[in-house]
């Protein structure tokens, strides 16, 4: 049948609306109707004609005046002035109509809506107005929705108006699905309840799409599996009890399942995102977007998952004070899991009253090996640091939700318990997290103004990390381990207790991550005091800290902290508490430290630290209390004591730049035991009135069998009272080291004889004017020939002393360096361009090595004397 008669092939002429066509009654749909008394009171109206439900085909006019129908708004509100009740009748709204108004009911020609069941009437409408084929994927309903015989309406296959604006669908999407078969499809469904009480699989040839307003209501105990996809907006979808199962392939958002009061209101949203990661079991992505929801301790156990906090996402701490609340946000226990950014993880310590206690992800390996995970990206905020307080002395009741405080360092908590009487506990949610509560500390309510309550004990384990990595198997599983974390990009402000703490993990990459305004350490790796855990193969690289107690906190095995820039720490820079194994600590700058910049501070060996920029610490630059570590190319500039000190041995420490332009100062170097190795350092004393003890000081018992070679310490300004101080044992060997300056007491303080001191003078440079004899009993070392005028020089060497040792470099382009024994004997004649270095022995002169353009005149004796 036509509808348009085409005039030609470029210009199309309407000669009857669609509203001509009302199925086959051949009568337009365009009616007038008068509302009567009954009508004003029932405010059911009739159409005069059928029309599709939901469809937005209906256009209704009350005395000229277009109304709107009643839909659901994205904010999840109806609004409208009518509601479409039947195919055949609207409702009005209170106030929309009163008795004589003129209602206009019409389709036209441009919302004409078709089923399914008639899309080839609308392709041939298409051909008549245009002239030519129309595909159906090109055509489309006045709400955008595709006529292609590829896209279904649902709704053809039953519905229900059950009131108050609903519509249920009970029966008919399995019934499509069952229709459809194998092809593939779009199928549409439409505004209303899809009641479920059957399990349902959605195959993989249909994409089910859901106009705004259309939800599935799951009954329990039944589950909808989604073998294909789902296009959807990001509102509520899914109701009841029952569950939801997608495939791994799939995008889904939490606000398919989250209320919308509960979304606005940023209420507690944590069973329904954590529906939201069970519908995904082998894996896939959630989508946070654009909102902030509320929630803890949601748990991943499933592998493969993906969480993407995208732009203007928050996802935040939901505890409420109460011990009860979980101890994280997210606790992972699956393996190649990813929470990916931009998005923000916040703790809520801005918001007290939500006080928890635990940290914002653990990663955990609890009877099970979790690896593979990323966190990459994420921004991690105001996680409140959490103790177990026990109080005393009580004079009156706290109530639960009152703020207390802690008169003495300023910290806050709020009570958990309904009521604390005498020596009850409070369960700490501390607001600023450098504060603590102190033994001994009183405490006020600030509501209740109760007083006289003092801390008598802080107990349990303490909480309030970003990250948290660790976990064990317990008897007699065996032994599980967190492996292949990676964490990156990540910026970490106002943590209570560590950025992120690695108690249980190998193969883990910190980098890139700035971390900033925490309570103890920026990364802590620490085993747990259980043999059944491990820190091992931990690279911490190219991070950003500042504003906490310690950057890194180190103690395991093969760890690599390197290319980190440290600021303004209350105690060490990087902190190996205990045991250190292997570990790397190269390339970081670190600067206003409180105490130590680097400190291995107990047992291990086998550790470098190299090529750090130190400057400004409250004691030490570097400090290790374990032997076998290298200590090389680090510079060091004001530290508050002693720059470098070593109180075992079997240490290295060597090319290192030291400065001092602070006022005190210990030592700069100092090594304790035996057994070191001391060489190629650069010492600098440049503050007036500073006082320096030593140089380089040897210490310890058992001490000696130092090797103190090639240093280099100078006094620009300031004093030093000795260069190298040997206050140990003895036996320590000290050759070749460079002191020009005076010593207020000796250049070497406290030698022994069994200590050995080589070249003890400072190296100078000596040139010879032309046909001069020289005695060369002098106090350098490197004697060069400079002359170009005149006869042959000759030196004459003076008598053999097992401290001297010369070089002697002929530069002279035409004549000869003449070299005697003492008393006259020649020892060699060096040719010009030629060089020659003696060393004396107990029987007069041995040649170590020369070099000759061509050969000497007089060869040397290859034996000495």
């Amino acid at each position: 049948m036509a509808f348009y008669k085409r005039k030609n092939i470029n210009q199309g002429k309407i000669v009857h609306t669609g509203a001509d066509f009302n199925k086959n009654l051949r009568k337009p749909k365009d009616t007038f109707h008068v509302v009567t008394t009954d009508d004003a009171t029932s405010l059911i109206i009739p159409t005069g004609f059928q029309y599709n439900i939901g469809t937005n085909e209906l256009e209704v006019y009350v005395n000229g005046v277009f109304q709107r129908v009643k839909e659901m708004a994205s904010d999840g509100h109806i609004y409208g002035d009518y509601e479409e009740i039947t195919n055949f009748a609207v409702k009005f709204d209170d106030g929309i109509i009163s008795e004589a108004d003129k209602i206009r009911f019409r389709v036209t020609g441009s919302a004409y809506d078709y089923s399914n069941a008639n899309i080839l009437n609308i392709q041939q409408l298409a051909k008549d107005f245009y002239g030519r084929e129309i595909s159906g994927s090109h055509l489309l309903r006045n709400n955008g929705q595709s006529l292609s015989p590829s896209h279904v309406m649902a709704t053809i296959y039953g519905s229900e108006y059950v009131g108050e604006y609903e519509y249920r669908h009970e029966g008919t999407l399995q019934a499509a699905i069952d229709d459809l078969g194998d092809s593939r499809r779009v199928l549409f469904l439409c505004f209303g309840e899809w009641l479920i009480r059957e399990n349902i699989t959605i195959p993989a040839n249909i994409t089910l799409k859901f106009d705004r307003g259309a939800y599935l209501n799951i009954q329990s105990g039944k589950t909808v599996t989604f073998e294909g996809d789902i296009d959807a907006l990001k509102t509520r979808l899914f109701f009841g009890d029952g569950s939801v199962v997608f495939n791994e392939k799939i995008t889904i958002y939490p606000q398919w399942w989250i209320p919308f009061d509960v979304l606005r209101n940023e209420e507690d949203a944590s069973e329904y995102v954590q529906k939201c990661i069970d519908s995904l079991p082998n894996g896939g992505t959630i989508l946070f977007e654009e909102s902030t929801i509320v929630a803890n301790g949601l748990v991943v156990s499933n592998d493969y998952l993906t969480i993407h906090l995208g732009n203007g996402s928050i996802l935040k701490a939901a505890g409420r004070g109460d011990g009860s609340i979980p101890e994280n946000i997210i606790y992972c226990n699956g393996s190649y899991f990813s929470l990916i950014g931009p998005g923000i993880l916040d703790g809520g310590l801005e918001t007290p009253e939500r006080g928890w206690k635990g940290h914002a992800i653990s990663i955990n390996c609890t009877n099970k090996d979790v690896m593979g995970v990323t966190i990459d990206g994420v921004t991690f905020l105001n996680v409140p640091n959490s103790r177990r307080l026990t109080l005393s002395s009580k004079t009156g009741t706290f109530t639960k939700g009152e703020m207390v405080v802690g008169q003495v360092s300023g910290s806050y908590a709020y009570v958990n318990t309904e009521t604390v009487g005498g020596g009850g506990e409070l369960y700490l949610y501390v607001i600023a997290p450098s504060g603590d509560f102190n033994i001994g500390e009183q405490i006020i309510g600030d509501i209740s103004d109760t007083t006289g309550v003092t801390a008598t004990a802080l107990t349990g384990v303490q909480k309030g990390d970003g990250i948290y990595i660790g976990g064990e198997s317990s008897e007699p599983n065996p032994i599980t381990t967190n492996t292949d974390i990676r964490i990156n990009n990540c910026y970490f402000e106002n943590i209570g207790r560590n950025a992120i703490s690695v108690i249980n993990g190998s193969n883990v990459l910190i980098s890139n991550n700035i971390i900033r305004n925490y309570g103890q350490s920026g990364v802590d790796c620490e085993e747990g005091g259980s043999e059944r855990q491990t820190v091992s193969q931990i690279i911490i690289s190219s991070n950003s800290f500042s504003d906490g107690m310690r950057a890194v906190d180190g103690l395991g095995t093969k760890l690599v902290i390197s290319g980190n820039v440290i600021n303004n720490m209350s105690q060490n820079g990087i902190l190996f508490p205990a045991r250190a194994d292997e570990c790397i600590v190269s390339n970081n700058v670190l600067k206003t430290i409180g105490t130590v910049g680097i400190q291995v501070a107990d047992s291990g060996g086998s550790n470098i630290i190299c090529d750090n920029s130190i400057t400004e610490t409250g004691s030490y630059g570097i400090r290790t209390n374990a032997s076998y570590t290298v200590i090389t190319g680090n510079k060091i500039t004001n530290a508050g004591n002693f720059a470098i000190m070593t109180t075992v041995g079997y240490n290295e420490v060597s090319n290192n730049y030291i400065i001092y332009k602070s006022s005190t100062a210990n030592q700069c170097i100092n090594a304790s035991g035996p057994a070191n190795i001391i060489q190629g350092n650069q010492i600098i004393v440049d503050s007036v009135g500073m006082s320096v003890n030593e140089g380089i000081g040897l210490t310890g018992t058992p001490g000696g069998y130092n090797f103190v070679a090639n240093n280099y310490i100078i006094m620009l300004s300031g004093s030093i009272y000795d260069a190298i101080a040997c206050n140990s044992t003895g036996n320590n060997l000290l050759v070749y080291n460079r002191l020009p300056t005076t010593f207020t007491h000796a250049e070497y303080g406290g030698t022994v004889d069994t200590d050995k001191i080589v070249s003890t003078t400072n190296r100078t440079n000596i040139a010879f004017s032309s046909g001069t004899s020289i005695n060369a009993n002098l106090t350098g070392n490197i004697i060069t020939n400079t002359t170009t005028v005149g006869s042959a020089i000759t030196l004459t060497l003076p008598t053999a002393n097992d401290n001297l040792e010369f070089t002697f470099k002929n530069i002279s382009a035409t004549y000869n360096l003449v070299i005697n024994k003492p008393g006259g004997t020649t020892q060699a004649t060096l040719v010009p361009k030629a060089c020659v270095t003696l060393r004396a022995i107990a029987s007069g002169w041995r040649v170590l090595s020369y070099y000759e353009p061509s050969e000497f005149t007089t060869p040397p004796e290859p034996g000495g004397a």
